[in-house]
């Protein structure tokens, strides 16, 4: 990745032909956001990335992620047959799941952090 870290800001709609793929669509798409911040480099070429959405699309890490030029690893819809190969299966973890009912304040947000340890992401991809 070029930057350490940054803001994606591409809309997204979706791929009807190719259902349930989305895609960036400047024209018609949604807005979608989502913040990155680079963890770790690996000598493999592999980065470690922190991902954070603002809004919530469908697909909206792994379109932006490849939009970037960097699908991420084990993605069975997105990611070019290289990037799939380098792990099993896809290489998206939640940290923290966060809830905001409408009617409660954001103080009030109801939050569960994953059981998510932090190995390399060499380690990780031989287990």
């Amino acid at each position: 990745m070029e930057h350490d870290e940054g803001l994606v800001d591409l809309p997204l709609i979706c791929d009807w032909p190719n259902r349930p793929l989305q895609k960036v669509c400047f024209d018609t798409g949604k807005a979608a956001q989502t913040e990155y911040q680079v963890l770790s480099r690996d000598a493999d070429g592999s980065t470690r990335v922190k991902l954070t959405p603002i809004t919530g699309r469908s697909h909206q890490l792994r379109v932006h992620m490849l939009a970037l030029g960097h699908p991420i690893l084990g993605d069975g819809f997105y990611a070019p047959p290289e990037a799939k190969a380098m792990a099993p299966r896809l290489q998206l973890h939640a940290q923290e799941l966060r809830h905001h009912p409408p009617r409660l304040p954001d103080a009030d947000a109801l939050s569960r952090r994953a059981g998510f340890l932090s190995p390399p992401l060499r380690d990780t991809l031989n287990n």
